[in-house]
């Protein structure tokens, strides 16, 4: 399974928020995985922020998709058709998933992260 990052580590509510957190990364793995095909073994590396919601790392190539709090396998299905396109070159399934800069993405634009919390709108953060 992958692995977890942003447990609360001290304070007085230290135990009730990581306990919220492992159902939460249950939750993620049941959707993930309760459809075939399982998405799981493509993530290396869950990461709560202070506000509860879950990162993905991708483990093919470490890139950075922001799936909120619900609708995981959506979420992250949104952002695996966005990689998916990049990776083929796909200008058309680009414009159809209403991506920004696809061009550059196109052109070698190195992706840093997928924002997939609206689905629909998968915004993608490129590097520097």
């Amino acid at each position: 399974p992958p692995i977890i990052s942003g447990l609360v580590e001290s304070g007085e509510n230290s135990e009730e928020a990581n306990r919220q957190r492992m159902m939460m990364y249950q939750q993620l793995l049941r959707e993930v995985d309760g459809v075939e095909p399982p998405l799981s073994s493509r993530i290396d590396e869950v990461i709560f922020d202070p506000e509860k919601n879950i990162r993905l790392i991708l483990k093919d190539q470490q890139v950075a998709v922001l799936v909120g709090q619900e609708d995981f396998r959506t979420r992250l299905n949104a952002a695996l058709d966005v990689l998916d396109a990049i990776r083929k070159k796909d200008l058309q399934a680009l414009q159809v998933l209403k991506i920004e800069d696809a061009q550059k993405l196109l052109d070698g634009g190195k992706v840093a992260y997928l924002n997939a919390t609206i689905p629909k709108r998968v915004i993608v953060g490129l590097a520097e």
